[in-house]
């Protein structure tokens, strides 16, 4: 809202956090830095306690970068196994798990960090809310959401969702759901967007009346709306689902109803809707082949105007032979439409799965297909999964396809996957591709060996030849050891070939850490690509040589014959000679950012702290050189906090920033803010902020804006 020339903004969030994660003030305390030595791990191991949300995740834990393997995940008590039961990127540090973690379940992960790389994940962090207000056997009231914590650049200060969820029965044989959300402010763009674009919605209903069952429900979820993966929705979609459904699949006599409508409304897609309808009758006599009949049809209108469209009549039997066989053969007739396109589309299928066999699993098919405007087409498909041992699996598929369309089409696949010593498993495939339009086959054989403990040999090859360019070919070894608990060392070597061109790279690591106050590592790496060889050496460590001083640095070389290459360096110095006092500084030039490219500026910071009496003061100052672009940034910043009232803490600040380019460009902030905690279940935070913004000392526009933030922990 604007008033007398001057932009007013108000946000009020809501937070209610069910656990206080330990590892939150850790990854809030550290923001990342765009220096690649600055944030340094205080401890090898860290275990983050998390809260389920009802959903597969991913979940974020509170540092990236981390290693790569050694972790534990322990779910309300069960261990969990890496593959089956989850996934996990070292690199953004999340977490995925097979099957949904329900609500309010205990998660906690125990894993490794890697001293000098590993980093905190911030605004990664989220803690969940979820508060019964009314619990009654016949109607419930929830409060739920999530608070994300800030990642000091994008979000600052963090941002959230906040909602009502709740269910009502009406009637012996019905019951109604629903629930709203919306997204709380974030202090970069607060309450952006109009209310349908932030806010998500879903209304649910079911009813039966002898054996017939309805269901319906309705959803919309806004292109901004921040949280359709924590709650399973459907990102920037509007969802009509309408179904019926007569008797059950096992009785003699079963009949179902399905209608469905979705609107995309964000992304390439906006304005595209989708119908999709379908009748289904199932027949089940004793003694029978089941019978099913149906018809379906799939409407699509595009954002262009462009509409597309199929409609299926099918038939189907399925006939079981024991309790392990499977037969199945199907008639479909189709009609497709595109514009004014049309093709009608006759197909037959029949096929066959068999566990009759003991640890072998049989499948095969056969397919028919006549199309009006592409010809015949004729598919074969037939597989076999086996283990003939308990350190042996081998799944092996063959399928061809003729099409007057395409010619013939043959595919050939074989993965064995072997564990044939207790520390040796052993994993190759092999794939064969042969068409009209060229041919090619692909080779890859990976073994992974831990010939003793605290040692790990990796190796690895995969080729592809082409009828119609270069052949491919790559090899890879790489070896990981820690012959003492402060010394950790791995090398590796990697080639690839396409055609006569060859690339290879070679790279070393050592890390020594004989006690927490000293670590020091080094790493060296080669890569030649034919053309030019480049050459990195890495030096980096710290060294605390008294409990008040805190050093590090890093130091990267490199060296290219095709090109002139940046050397990056950076330091960082805590002192802290009075619990009351600590200052902080940090330098880097040409620092590499998340994706490894080279910045060619200078930063350098400069931090306080400390305590007089009952008054608290913090001040900072901080310069960035971008001496490519001649521009240059200055930050400055002076804080005040007091005890208030007991539990409260008044604070006051000011802060300076200024660009100078071609225009000199300067923001001025003054903040007052008073925030009140009681223990670890209750806080309240008041702020404002006036900001001036400024261009050759002419004042273009000031800005108003107060916060208002709740805490609860139930």
């Amino acid at each position: 809202m604007r008033l007398n020339g001057h932009t007013i903004r108000l946000v009020l969030t809501i937070t209610c956090p069910c656990v206080l994660l330990p590892a939150m003030a850790a990854a809030q305390a550290l923001s990342p830095s765009d220096s690649t030595a600055m944030v340094q791990p205080a401890s090898a191991d860290v275990t983050d306690i998390l809260i389920g949300k009802g959903a597969k995740g991913p979940y974020f834990l509170s540092w990236k970068n981390i290693e790569s393997e050694g972790e534990t995940v322990i779910v309300s008590g069960r261990k969990l196994m890496r593959g089956p039961d989850y996934t996990i990127d070292p690199a953004s540090g999340t977490v995925a798990f097979a099957e949904s973690v329900p609500q309010d379940a205990i998660v906690r992960i125990t894993y490794r960090q890697v001293p000098g790389k590993s980093t905190t994940n911030g605004g990664g962090i989220d803690l969940p809310v979820n508060m019964r207000l009314l619990d009654r056997d016949d109607a419930n009231l929830d409060v739920l959401g999530f608070y994300k914590a800030g990642d000091g650049k994008s979000s600052p200060s963090g941002s959230g969702v906040i909602g009502l969820s709740g269910g009502m029965k009406l009637g012996e044989n019905s019951d109604f759901t629903s629930m709203f959300m919306i997204n709380q402010g974030d202090s970069n763009q607060p309450n952006k967007g109009v209310l349908p674009d932030r806010s998500a919605m879903k209304l649910g209903t079911q009813t039966s009346v002898g054996g017939l069952l309805f269901k319906g429900s309705f959803a919309r979820v806004g292109e901004q709306f921040a949280g359709s993966k924590q709650y399973g929705l459907q990102h920037a979609k509007e969802l009509l689902d309408l179904a019926a459904v007569w008797g059950k699949e096992s009785d003699v006599v079963s009949a179902s109803f399905t209608y469905k409508e979705q609107e995309d409304l964000g992304g390439a897609q906006k304005g595209t809707a989708q119908t999709t309808s379908e009748q289904k009758v199932v027949l089940n006599l004793p003694s029978a082949p089941k019978l099913t009949l149906s018809h379906t049809t799939n409407e699509k209108e595009h954002s262009s105007g462009a509409s597309s469209g199929i409609s299926t009549d099918a038939i189907q039997l399925e006939q079981t032979f024991g309790a392990k066989t499977t037969a199945v053969a199907a008639v479909e007739k189709s009609e497709l439409t595109s514009g004014q396109s049309k093709d009608n589309v006759d197909t037959t299928r029949v096929g066959l799965h068999s566990t009759a066999i003991d640890k072998v699993e049989l499948r095969g098919g056969i397919a028919w297909k006549e199309s009006e405007q592409y010809g015949s087409e004729t598919g074969i498909d037939v597989g076999v999964k086996a283990a003939p041992g308990n350190r042996v699996k081998i799944d092996a598929n063959f399928s061809n396809v003729n099409s007057e369309l395409r010619g013939e089409q043959t595919k050939t696949a074989v993965k064995v996957v072997s564990n044939p010593l207790d520390r040796v498993d052993l994993v190759a495939d092999y794939t064969s591709l042969n068409a009209q339009t060229g041919g090619q086959t692909a080779t890859a054989v990976k073994m992974t060996a831990r010939p003793m403990d605290r040692m790990k040999l990796e190796a690895s090859y995969s080729g592809k030849q082409f009828d119609q360019r270069a052949d491919e070919a790559q090899r890879a070894v790489r070896l990981e050891a820690q012959p003492a608990s402060y010394i950790k060392v791995s090398a590796g070597m990697a080639q690839k070939d396409t055609g006569d061109l060859q690339d290879t790279n070679q790279e070393a690591r050592l890390e020594i850490a004989p006690s927490d106050k000293l670590r020091i590592a080094t790493a060296y790496r080669e890569t030649n690509n034919g053309q030019s060889v480049t050459t990195i050496r890495d030096y980096s460590g710290q060294v605390k040589p008294a409990e008040f001083l805190q050093v590090s640095g890093a130091y990267k070389n490199r060296e290219s014959t095709s090109a002139e290459e940046l050397n990056t360096t950076s330091l960082g110095l805590a002192l802290e000679p009075f619990k009351t006092f600590k200052i902080t500084g940090q330098y880097a030039r040409n620092p590499e950012d998340k994706k490894g490219n080279i910045q060619r500026l200078n930063s350098a910071s400069l931090g306080l702290q400390m305590r007089l009496g009952v008054f608290g003061i913090s001040g900072g100052y901080s310069e960035r050189e971008e001496y490519m672009a001649g521009l240059t940034s200055l930050e400055k910043e002076v804080g005040v906090h007091v005890p208030m009232f007991g539990h409260g803490r008044l604070t006051t600040g000011l802060k300076m920033a200024e660009a100078v380019q071609l225009a000199e460009q300067s923001t001025v902030t003054y903040s007052i803010g008073y925030t009140h905690i009681i223990g670890s279940s209750f806080s309240l935070s008041l702020a404002g902020e006036l900001t001036r913004y400024e261009q050759d000392l002419m004042l273009q526009q000031e800005e108003y804006k107060a916060t208002a933030k709740l805490g609860l922990k139930f």
